[in-house]
C-alpha cells in the first residue's frame, strides 16, 4: 500500500485511519501537523535550510541552582510535559510568551534571565 489513508475508519470519530498507525492515526496527524509536519513526517518546506533560532535560554542551569530541580518538576508547577521543558531548553522548541513568563516566575527572576535574544547584524 502506498503512503496515504488505507479507507478503514474510526469507530469512536468516524475518521479514516492511515494503514501505518492503526486506530490513533487521526490524533498522530493532528500532532504531526501542529509540529509543521505532515501525516508521513515530511518535514516542512525549507526545513534543514533554516538557522537555528536566535533565542537561547539558561533554563537548565537555572534548574541546578534552584535544588538541582528535575525537568519534571519544572513541567508539573508550569503545567507542561517533562519533553517540552527538554525541548526548550535544548531550543528544540520556542515557549509561548505566557509560558516564558511563568517559567521565569518558578525562578523568580526576569525574563530576560532566563531567554536571550541574539540578533542578527541588520543586512545591508
Amino acid at each position: 500500500m502506498g503512503q496515504g489513508l488505507c479507507g478503514r475508519l474510526s469507530s469512536r470519530s468516524g475518521r479514516k485511519l492511515c494503514h501505518c498507525h492503526g486506530q490513533h492515526a487521526a490524533v498522530r496527524r493532528r500532532r504531526h501537523q501542529s509540529a509543521g509536519r505532515d501525516h508521513h513526517h515530511r518535514p516542512f518546506p525549507g526545513a534543514g535550510l533554516m538557522a537555528p533560532p536566535p533565542i537561547s535560554n539558561t533554563i537548565r542551569r537555572l534548574r541546578f541552582d534552584h535544588d538541582e530541580m528535575t525537568q519534571q518538576e519544572l513541567a508539573d508547577r508550569i503545567g507542561m510535559t517533562r519533553q517540552t521543558i527538554a525541548a526548550i531548553e535544548q531550543n528544540k522548541y520556542s515557549p509561548s510568551l505566557e509560558a516564558a513568563f511563568r517559567i521565569a516566575e518558578v525562578f523568580g527572576v526576569p525574563i530576560g534571565e532566563v531567554f536571550q535574544w541574539k540578533a542578527e547584524p541588520p543586512k545591508g
